[in-house]
């Protein structure tokens, strides 16, 4: 039995976000199952000179590192997201909306990609979890996993 939790209002609140490009494009061999790079941007500024108020560009693009295996798409999404911090919050406002309001429009990003990709030829891709906590750009290669693919293993070592 879980017992409720109480919860409390977070420091930084998303006033909006909007995508402003979405490009996908599914790969045209039959059975694409290359590994994906993926580059991630940040870009960060104060709205109007107000010290509470941030407006962040994360930009995720998804490649094939390796043209012999191609992975089964190729993406780019940039998503945009305007945030504030509470007055009470003490600490650094800019890494609290550089670290946590990424990882928000990440989130975003990430049900986007899946939302489009479900109907593609490949099947659905899942962003992997990232971490935001360095303020530099990063690059990660990821495999990719469709529901087949999980099922299949999930019932082999079920029978193991």
């Amino acid at each position: 039995m879980t017992t409720p939790q109480q919860l409390s209002a977070s420091p930084l609140q998303l006033e909006l976000h909007e995508f402003h490009e979405i490009h996908l494009s599914a790969n045209q061999t039959d059975s694409p199952d290359g590994e994906f790079d993926i580059g991630i941007q940040r870009k960060l500024k104060l709205l109007d000179d107000d010290s509470r108020r941030f407006h962040l560009i994360l930009s995720i693009q998804l490649s094939s590192p390796e043209p012999e295996n191609p992975c089964p798409y190729d993406a780019k999404l940039v998503i945009s997201g305007c945030f504030i911090v509470a007055e009470g919050y003490k600490d650094n406002p800019e890494e609290l909306v550089d670290v946590t309001g990424a990882s928000i429009l990440y989130g975003a990003a990430r049900e986007m990609l899946a939302n489009l990709t479900s109907r593609g030829p490949h099947g659905l891709i899942s962003l992997p979890s990232v971490s935001f906590m360095k303020a530099t750009p990063s690059k990660k290669r990821v495999k990719k996993t469709t529901k087949k693919k999980a099922a299949k293993k999930a019932s082999t070592k079920s029978k193991s």
